[in-house]
């Protein structure tokens, strides 16, 4: 059985939500930071942004959705349509296919629960391994992203031009908070709705976040050189100061914003 897979790569995929709805992003996303921390200091003193993997994220089904495998009973059908795969068999015959069918029946870890958990979890780390996520906002006010994400009040909040950001990065779209969240069904759902489900749905006690994400998917395991990302400086819109920051920060983004960051509106949080 194969592990995860995903081919689909358009970068704007956010205009389509999977049962057809539309939606569009704001014109700058924000992203809270602490002046403090040494690798938040790099979004300003770099112009770097870091896709981080989903297992590094604080909560558990962040981009970890229940997930849905066959039953038993429907293994025998759905190896037979994999069969049209395989190498050598796309015009194989139907006997041909049956012995397909026979021969990996013997192996199929969706014939038994601990093989589903065993196959579930090689999936997850596969994603884990090749996917990164920026996590954004619409919001550059919230008083809870402040106090979670801005040091409480004493950190920065910088906005990025979407356009400028996507080019560097990859597609962006908003988060759907749901009270109850979807399944991915494994070998059934498309590459495309396997990825919307799994990584656009949150549970609504993160809709304080207003959350989007951009992000991007390798055809390898990344490295954490490779998750750091280089924007160009025009990509940054706008720099807004917490309002509890020490003048000693707030003077060093200042004049760090005056060489690097000519275009970037400054602004000081209420």
């Amino acid at each position: 059985m194969s592990t995860y897979h995903f081919t689909w790569t358009t970068p704007k995929f956010y205009t389509e939500y999977v049962e057809g709805g539309k939606f569009s992003n704001p014109k700058i996303l924000y992203k809270y930071r602490d002046w403090t921390n040494k690798f938040h200091k790099t979004l300003l003193t770099e112009t770097k942004v870091y896709l981080a993997s989903p297992k590094s994220f604080e909560d558990p089904l962040d981009c970890h959705v229940p997930e849905d495998f066959p039953e038993p009973k429907e293994v025998p059908s759905l190896l037979y349509k994999m069969s049209y795969n395989a190498d050598r068999l796309p015009i194989a015959t139907h006997a041909e296919r049956l012995k397909y069918v026979q021969k990996h029946l013997q192996t199929s870890p969706l014939l038994s629960p601990l093989g589903r958990i065993q196959l579930a979890q090689e999936f997850y780390q596969e994603f884990c391994d090749i996917f990164g996520v920026l996590s954004l906002t619409a919001d550059p006010n919230s008083d809870d992203m402040w106090e979670k994400y801005g040091a409480n009040y004493k950190g920065f909040c910088v906005g990025f031009d979407i356009d400028l950001l996507e080019n560097a990065v990859g597609g962006a779209g908003p988060v759907i908070y749901t009270d109850e969240l979807p399944h991915v069904r494994y070998f059934k759902d498309s590459d495309m709705e396997q990825h919307i489900k799994n990584v656009f749905f949150k549970e609504k006690k993160w809709r304080f976040e207003q959350e989007y994400r951009a992000h991007k998917i390798w055809n390898h395991k990344a490295s954490n050189e490779e998750r750091n990302i280089q924007l160009p400086p025009e990509a940054i819109k706008e720099i807004i100061l917490g309002k509890d920051m020490d003048e000693k920060s707030k003077n060093e983004i200042i004049e760090l914003a005056k060489l690097k960051y000519p275009q970037a509106t400054i602004k000081f949080g209420k």
